[in-house]
């Protein structure tokens, strides 16, 4: 039910500063504020790292923010008194947070961010506004995203990807009870729908949208009725965002030629007015202030009496040692193949690290292993708690009982006792039927279809009755041919080459399966080369309109677009294809996508890039990782593959890179039974 009271209290709010992103200084983006009229410009933040998102709290005086697409950050309204309150994606680093939208009474901070070590997409988390009690709403393997809580915090709208249409991009918006439960969908077309904003009385929402095949600024009602387009340009027109007491809404706009404005209109998109007005540069993100008193505009800066507010500088980090609790260790026993493993699980806080996993020290049929781990005393990280997992290969054991004892720093943490019988499991890899399943799961991120799943079983089989070097050389081939087949090249190593192109980096595990799974494709279905045709195309349009890829290319002229482009990809184009990239921008006559991808499939790029994405895939694979991850966190053991894939000539056989990680511990442990 909707909370008249609270709706009452809303209206009477008074409208204060808009918030929004801008790079204006040069990438990556900083926060600045301005008065409603446009007036009052200045940055908050004056960081070298990017800041985005920045949302206002209810009562107008705490702006929440996102730093490095990863960590959650809450400063004042003039910049001061910056704090972090979740460091990194919820249940580990290397992926994007963003999108925080505070409750209406100020005390908790919805957001979207991804699960460490999972191929699923963004989920809607909550969290306190001191950084404790984190909390998953929403656990689709699709992407839920850009949540907004109703002005009673009795819902929460939100964006999803979960019933995708084939070749496009839609994402439609749903509402849920603010505990996650209720998930319903209130838009539905084949196209794009997100960003959901309610406005103060908790009767409609505005939203972006592409169903005209152009973004543009909508208003619906709350129960998703009565849809209707404010906006009317053939340019951009999206993140719509209401003034506290309801009259106004701002918005972003690259409509009059320009790169990224702020904008604002009534709520029946008449009256326009744009606010940031700058010439060259792209402003984005825009957050408005509530007042409980009439607003008293902020002078424009004047650097010479009025230097902009520096934000409160956070203590360079100082990692000390940590000692883990009894509490804080899990051991697991696996038995298969003859072999014997221990699984440890370390439970740790978002500041704190596992720095060292140890040697297996034995002595009779007790082992043991030392575990030393890091904290970051004093930082505002919150207690949430994720899990780090590590294997030792105890290898065979005679028949017998056992320990394995955990040490901390020297201090006894934890004992596991543990039987071994006469008898012997078989490891479930070894099955050629569960390998080939498992192949399509770790690479291409999909259940095989009959055809493909048939023949390769077969091939694993067929031709080398009991010969044990003749199956593992099926084994190795039949594992290669994943990463090497067609599928894979035209959709995995497309989205490798994409962040490459991009960011100058290899892609992120969350991330990597993220994309692939836009791309999912089955070779040699019938369609499937329209098929894959047309989801790349999605795909590339879909990535150039990403928050992170604007920020850094949107404010680049045609000729430094292109230029770095190159410079990511280490490739060295002919002056005269390079000036037709530019000439074809210039013209019109190629969108940015299209150029994009130009240079993505160039051969030579292809070519230098295919070793290392080779080495990548093995992690991403068969130890569902990432290479800075586990013991190798200085990419050593990436390094090391890399080196020697690069020696022989790519030759993955003669390099034994391949015949290594199918036969690791940390790979075949995934597949044996406590």
């Amino acid at each position: 039910m909707f909370d008249g009271a609270i709706a009452q209290n809303a209206a009477g709010k008074f409208n204060g500063l808009i918030a929004f992103v801008s790079n204006r200084n040069g990438p990556p983006g900083e926060i600045y504020v301005m008065n409603p009229d446009g007036s009052g410009q200045r940055n908050i933040t004056n960081s070298p790292a990017s800041e985005t998102r920045p949302a206002f709290s209810p009562d107008g005086k705490k702006i929440a923010f996102i730093r490095d697409f990863q960590g959650i950050f809450v400063m004042n309204p003039d910049g001061s008194g910056q704090r972090q309150i979740l460091d990194g994606p919820p249940m580990g680093f290397g992926s994007i947070t963003s999108f925080p939208d505070w409750s209406p009474d100020g005390k908790k901070i919805a957001f979207n961010g991804t699960v460490k070590s999972s191929s699923d997409g963004a989920d809607v988390y909550v969290i306190n506004a001191d950084g404790t009690g984190l909390t998953r709403l929403t656990t689709d393997p699709a992407d839920d995203s850009s949540p907004a809580w109703s002005p009673d915090g009795t819902k929460i709208a939100f964006s999803s990807i979960r019933n995708r249409v084939p070749n496009e991009v839609n994402y439609e918006i749903y509402v849920m009870n603010a505990d996650g439960s209720n998930q319903t969908r209130i838009t539905n077309n084949t196209k794009f729908d997100s960003g959901p904003a309610w406005s103060p009385d908790g009767r409609r929402i505005a939203f972006t949208s592409r169903r005209d095949d152009n973004f543009e600024v909508y208003v619906m009602n709350a129960d998703g009725s009565n849809q209707t387009r404010l906006t009317k340009n053939p340019e951009q027109d999206s993140d719509p965002k209401w003034s506290a007491d309801g009259t106004k809404i701002v918005f972003l706009s690259s409509r009059d030629g320009r790169f990224g404005e702020i904008y604002t209109m009534n709520p029946d998109g008449s009256g326009l007015v744009n606010l940031t007005n700058t010439e060259g540069v792209f402003e984005m993100d825009p957050s408005w202030q509530r007042l409980s008193e009439p607003f008293v505009p902020m002078p424009s800066p004047t650097p010479a009496t009025t230097p902009t507010p520096s934000p409160t500088p956070s203590p360079s980090p100082f990692w000390v040692p940590l000692k883990l609790s009894s509490s804080q260790v899990i051991l697991d026993v696996l038995t298969c193949g003859g072999r014997t493993f221990i699984t440890v699980k370390v439970a740790v806080g978002l500041c704190d690290r596992v720095v060292d996993w140890g040697q297996v020290e034995k002595s009779g049929n007790d082992f043991a292993a030392d575990i030393k781990a890091e904290t970051l005393p004093g930082a505002l990280c919150g207690p949430v708690a994720f899990r780090k997992e590590h294997v030792y290969d105890l290898g065979v054991l005679a028949p017998g009982t056992y320990s394995f004892t955990v040490t901390s720093r020297g201090l006894l943490v934890n004992t596991k006792q543990f039987s071994i019988g006469g008898q012997t499991t078989a490891n479930a890899i070894d099955d050629p039927s569960v390998f080939v399943f498992q192949h399509y799961q770790d690479f291409l991120g999909r259940n095989p279809d009959d055809d493909g799943f048939s023949f390769w079983t077969r091939n694993m089989t067929q031709g080398c009755g009991t010969d044990a070097a003749c199956l593992e050389r099926k084994r190795v081939d039949t594992s290669a041919a994943f990463f090497l087949s067609l599928e894979f090249q035209k959709t995995g190593f497309l989205v490798y080459r994409m962040y490459q192109a991009s960011f100058g980096r290899m892609p992120r595990r969350e991330e990597f399966f993220t994309d692939l799974r836009a791309l999912s494709v089955v070779i040699n279905q019938p369609g499937w080369e329209k098929e894959l045709a047309d989801k790349t195309d999605a795909f590339v349009v879909d990535w150039v309109n990403r928050p992170d890829f604007r920020l850094g290319f949107d404010q680049l002229s045609d000729v430094q677009f292109v230029d770095r482009l190159l410079q990511n990809t280490g490739i060295n184009l002919s002056t005269s294809a390079r000036d037709a990239l530019i000439a074809d921008l210039a013209a019109g006559r190629q969108s940015r996508a299209v150029v994009l991808q130009t240079v993505v499939d160039d051969a030579d790029f292809v070519r230098k890039e295919f070793n290392p994405a080779f080495v990548l895939s093995e992690y991403f694979g068969y130890l569902q990782r990432n290479p800075d991850e586990g013991l190798d966190t200085d990419m050593s053991g990436y390094n090391f593959w890399l080196n020697k894939l690069n020696q022989f000539g790519g030759d993955y056989v003669r390099a034994e890179m391949v015949k290594a990680f199918l036969s690791s511990s940390e790979y075949r442990a995934r597949f044996c039974s406590q």
